[in-house]
């Protein structure tokens, strides 16, 4: 079959999806790049170009041959949504250079170069060597969001900034429990133990080392059948979810305000304490958008 640009072979899409940290490559995105659907592992990402595949589209160049254009060093993994924003949608925004900067941010540091002259007869030792190199390491991915937790412990996850417009689109979704939902995800090569997963309320401004001061809402199990046991292992590339009540989160909030003079909540985020002793946080969620617009729960 003559070589294309997009004739990646075996070994090339084996690499990316070994040596991927477990998501997307676009900044921030949580989509990982297999999912479990009725017991099925799927894939959740598409193949991209760094730089296109064919004339006329995103950032071709000229150049290249149809082989480099197929190369581990050409190619990004990307979930379907932002694959059109770079390639369709807003193309002039990701440049090569920006495409490659997520690249280095989600593969290896080192023994990537060996890649380079990846064959299928030297796949498994050229992977073995990169891993050897690189090393295990320790990397976890937080997210918190809201939630509603439906019949059969479905859960429906919802930014908190759209949390009112959903409820007030489908207010029939009021009748079951709102939920703060910390999306756990090991990005790294190395399994972790989850030893413990805590929410914190970020008080007032930045202190002189450009941290906030906070207030540690202890880790509570509200949902002790549904969230799982710790210690927990997590392998790499695997992914778990803790809940909290979302009433409690905001009676909380609201009970610190109340008896403490002269305090603002800034924002919420939450940390998970790893076996080996690390703490990893989330980003910061600002308090102001973690209210409902209607009070009423």
């Amino acid at each position: 079959m003559a070589s294309g640009p997009k004739n990646y072979t075996v070994g090339t899409e084996k690499a990316l999806f070994r040596l991927a940290k477990g998501t997307c490559y676009f900044p921030d995105c949580l989509k990982p790049i297999i999912e479990t659907v009725d017991g099925e592992p799927v894939v959740a990402v598409e193949t991209a170009h760094v730089s296109g595949a064919k004339p006329g589209s995103a950032r071709y160049v000229e150049s290249m041959t149809d082989k480099q254009r197929a190369a581990f060093d050409n190619l990004i993994l990307l979930c379907v949504p932002h694959h059109k924003i770079v390639d369709r949608l807003r193309p002039n925004d990701y440049p090569i250079e920006t495409l490659m900067n997520w690249k280095r941010a989600n593969e290896p540091d080192e023994g990537i170069e060996i890649l380079r002259a990846l064959t299928e007869s030297n796949l498994e030792e050229s992977l073995a060597k990169v891993m050897k190199d690189a090393g295990p390491y320790r990397e976890v991915n937080l997210n918190v969001t809201a939630g509603v937790l439906l019949a059969g412990n479905e859960l429906l996850t919802i930014p908190f900034e759209s949390l009112s417009t959903f409820l007030a689109h489908n207010p029939h979704f009021r009748q079951y429990p709102l939920v703060v939902c910390v999306d756990i995800r090991n990005t790294g090569t190395a399994a972790v133990s989850l030893a413990g997963v805590t929410i914190h309320y970020a008080i007032g401004p930045l202190d002189a080392q450009g941290s906030p001061a906070k207030f540690t809402y202890m880790g509570r199990n509200d949902f002790y059948q549904i969230n799982p046991k710790l210690p927990h292992r997590l392998l790499d590339g695997a992914s778990v979810q803790w809940l909290m009540k979302y009433e409690s989160l905001q009676e909380v909030g609201e009970d610190m305000a109340k008896s403490t003079v002269n305090i603002t909540i800034s924002a919420i985020y939450a940390t998970v304490r790893l076996g080996s002793g690390e703490s990893m946080d989330s980003p910061q969620i600002p308090w102001s958008q973690t209210k409902l617009e209607n009070s009423s729960i």
